[in-house]
């Protein structure tokens, strides 16, 4: 699935439609999930965003931006999808550190 996401990415929809929000963010968080899990030295869920956070690029926040907000589900990955966005739409209110 993540990597259909990641595929995907290159055609979003030019409507700010939220759907498109998990093709840019489905493989992030997918990257999260699986730190956790790794059986050797699995990271906590803040390490991991932290971890993920760290490879974006002002370029994926900049398309990010031109949709709505994720809306949390009760799936697993959607609530880690979810604190990706908030995080990247909270830190890029912040300007260049």
């Amino acid at each position: 699935m993540a990597a259909g996401d990641a595929a995907a990415s290159a055609y979003l929809h030019p409507l700010a439609d939220g759907a498109q929000v998990g093709h840019i963010l489905r493989g992030p968080a997918h990257c999260v999930l699986a730190q956790q899990r790794r059986a050797v030295e699995p990271l906590t869920r803040p390490d991991a965003i932290e971890n993920v956070l760290g490879y974006v690029t002002a370029q994926v926040i900049e398309v990010l931006l031109r949709y709505p907000r994720v809306r949390h589900r009760g799936r697993e990955i959607a609530s880690v999808m979810g604190e990706l966005d908030a995080r990247l739409r909270r830190d890029s209110t912040r300007g260049p550190q």
